[in-house]
């Protein structure tokens, strides 16, 4: 994946793209962004096991493996991972399956 992307759909496109209900008394809002970088607040698409649907959330853009207990002290760089060596990885390998999250993207730069 490129280091930064743009996003410049609104959420009700968003909402409605990924079929993810009404945004009544959704209070989540956020603008568009055109330089989104690694370690910026996005949006994102998470599958919501208590009510079975995906929902939108604001999360950092950031990877921390379960056995870092303190990011600051984290220093491997998380952004891109290769498809190759996915399941070779501690690093990566838990999260490729089982925690997938959907990055609503209109370009990558």
């Amino acid at each position: 994946m490129c280091g930064r992307y743009q996003r410049h759909t609104d959420k009700q496109k968003i909402v409605e793209a990924f079929h993810l209900g009404s945004v009544d008394g959704l209070a989540l809002e956020f603008a568009p962004d055109y330089n989104a970088a690694p370690q910026s607040l996005q949006p994102v698409i998470l599958w919501d096991k208590q009510f079975g649907a995906r929902s939108l959330h604001m999360m950092f853009w950031c990877f921390l493996p379960p056995h870092v207990t303190d990011p600051k002290k984290f220093r491997l760089d998380t952004i891109n991972a290769r498809g190759e060596s996915l399941m070779d990885s501690n690093v990566w390998r838990d999260a490729f399956l089982h925690s997938r999250c959907l990055v609503p993207v209109d370009s990558f730069h």
